[in-house]
């Protein structure tokens, strides 16, 4: 019971700092920087990520990429379509993407280890007809993404993160039902997959995504997302799969400040860690802040519960405070803190501080090079501080 207690208090202590400092939520949160308050108008998926729509990709020359503008300055041509200028029918919506990385790691008391791979090799494709929307993606992952592979080797395995079956009930996008494999609607969408508030709630977009149906709606203030899932089906046997909710809900508090909230609950038959049944759930605030054209500023914090059917219930938290600043145009630093106390008995509070550096060189091509600080305590007798230094290339058409 004490050992709850003191979980709650670092949950909320965590929260009130981090809200204290900073606040927003999303894929590029500087966005906001520029009116862009929700994620349709750019994003497949409605509640953002995926692919980009044709106007998404528009952006990427208009708004965020250093060199490669238009013989005007801001407006946008062909070198911001597929391919680079690719034509596409109407109906249909494509996109690739590919992003090589080369990591360093010194563990305390360890050697350092080098390695190069390929984080990303990911091809996208919508086809619209009438209200009706099919889109999906098929990808390469060398090792990884066990959870997102439809073929069954031990590395080199096809990958299906994301496909689903959607309908419009208008044309702007404002309600949209979907059926299918998504990413889940849950906190910041952000491609930071090894965030603790992604990966340890089971929502990041590596390899988290889950078979379900959800119903997005947005109106003028605000903006929400309810998933029911039911499985994920590229996991086998069936006692590792989880069922239960995902969502969020989103207000614009005024033009440059959004506060949201976020809930999940599942069941599993084999929890991963007592292999037994379970009930975990995450609940918690989100809240993003543009400060002005050149400062975007984000906070997350979900507190977690585990629940052993039969047993006792463990209680943790994930906390993560974000700012990002863009002194020219397409270079952004970033410095993100985080913290996490898994659910689980004898987990201790692990850390990490990051320190990013990332350059729009040009439209579809970034670099992102990261310096990251981390303290991992699972369990809290096996403590260890680690120094990484990740390096990335990324091209998407």
């Amino acid at each position: 019971m004490k050992h709850n207690i003191r979980l709650l208090m670092t949950a909320a202590c965590l929260l009130l700092g981090l809200l204290a400092v900073a606040r927003p939520a999303q894929a590029y949160p500087w966005m906001l920087k520029h009116s862009y308050t929700g994620c349709a108008v750019c994003h497949t998926d409605p509640s953002g990520g995926f692919l980009l729509t044709p106007y998404g990709r528009a952006q990427t020359q208009a708004i965020l990429s250093t060199f490669g503008r238009g013989p005007e300055g801001n407006e946008v041509d062909r070198r911001s379509e597929f391919g680079f200028g690719v034509p596409l029918p109407s109906w249909l919506n494509a996109g690739a993407s590919a992003r090589e990385a080369y990591m360093l790691t010194r563990p305390s008391g360890g050697p350092t280890m080098k390695r190069a791979f390929l984080m990303q090799a990911e091809l996208k494709a919508a086809v619209t007809l009438g209200a009706f929307e099919v889109a999906g993606s098929l990808g390469y992952a060398p090792e990884g993404a066990r959870e997102a592979a439809i073929t069954r080797k031990e590395t080199d395995n096809l990958v299906a993160r994301t496909f689903w079956l959607g309908y419009r009930f208008s044309e702007d996008k404002n309600t949209v039902l979907r059926v299918g494999r998504l990413a889940l609607p849950f906190g910041v969408r952000s491609p930071e997959h090894n965030w603790y508030v992604r990966s340890t709630t089971g929502t990041n977009m590596d390899a988290q995504q889950e078979w379900g149906a959800s119903l997005f709606h947005q109106g003028e203030k605000y903006r929400a997302e309810l998933m029911v899932l039911v499985g994920n089906y590229q996991v086998r046997p069936d006692g590792y799969r989880s069922r239960g909710y995902a969502g969020y809900e989103e207000w614009m508090l005024s033009e440059s400040v959004a506060l949201g909230v976020s809930s999940s609950v599942r069941y599993q038959r084999y929890d991963p860690y007592q292999l037994t049944d379970s009930v975990t759930g995450a609940h918690g605030p989100m809240v993003r802040w543009a400060v002005n054209d050149k400062w975007a500023i984000l906070a997350e914090a979900e507190l977690l519960h585990r629940t052993l059917v039969g047993g006792a219930t463990t209680a943790g938290v994930a906390a993560l405070a974000f700012a990002d600043w863009e002194p020219w145009r397409g270079v952004h630093t970033m410095f993100t803190t985080e913290a996490q106390r898994e659910s689980q008995l004898n987990a201790g509070l692990s850390n990490r501080e990051w320190l990013t550096a990332l350059w729009f060189i040009y439209p579809h091509v970034d670099l992102r090079v990261d310096g990251i600080w981390s303290t991992t305590a699972i369990p809290e007798a096996a403590r260890m501080n680690s120094i990484t230094a990740l390096g990335q290339v990324h091209v998407s058409l």
